[in-house]
């Protein structure tokens, strides 16, 4: 459990994601990289997107808690600048991105975050480029069909 204070608690969190990062996920992504022949930054460059999704749903159950998502967003920033890049075992820290946004091609009003790095998707047997890659062009993308 956290503790209670604000100071204990982000000390507490940084040394808990710094134990989760190098010490589970760390591991798992170099094993995947081995296995799969992909570069382990790769891997890695998969997270922001997803925690770009997560962010999002977040915010979309809880609208009206601010302090939570006050919290979140405490949280989210120790993430992405209090860790460092050894962490990852790479040389720098894959979740200190910026993130770039698009017009959602089916809702105008809605936007959608270019992913960090390109899935692959286009290699599985019938699938192209997601909306979304970052290999996409404004060209490409207004040519783009599911």
């Amino acid at each position: 459990m956290a503790p209670n204070d604000s100071k204990g608690r982000m000390a507490w969190l940084e040394a808990e994601f710094r134990r989760f990062y190098s010490q589970t996920a760390r591991p798992l992504m170099e094993c995947l990289s081995d296995a799969s022949g992909l570069y382990v930054s790769m891997l890695w460059g998969q997270l922001p997107t997803s925690l770009q999704n997560y962010r999002e749903n977040i915010h979309d159950a809880y609208p009206n808690d601010e302090t939570l998502l006050r919290q979140f967003a405490a949280d989210e920033q120790l993430v992405q600048t209090g860790l460092e890049a050894d962490v990852f075992g790479l040389a720098k820290n894959p979740l200190r991105v910026r993130v770039r946004m698009i017009d959602h091609p089916l809702e105008p009003s809605k936007r959608l975050s270019i992913k960090n790095v390109c899935c692959l998707q286009y290699f599985r047997q019938g699938r192209s480029y997601c909306y979304t890659c970052p290999r996409l062009g404004k060209k490409e993308r207004s040519n783009w069909e599911p």
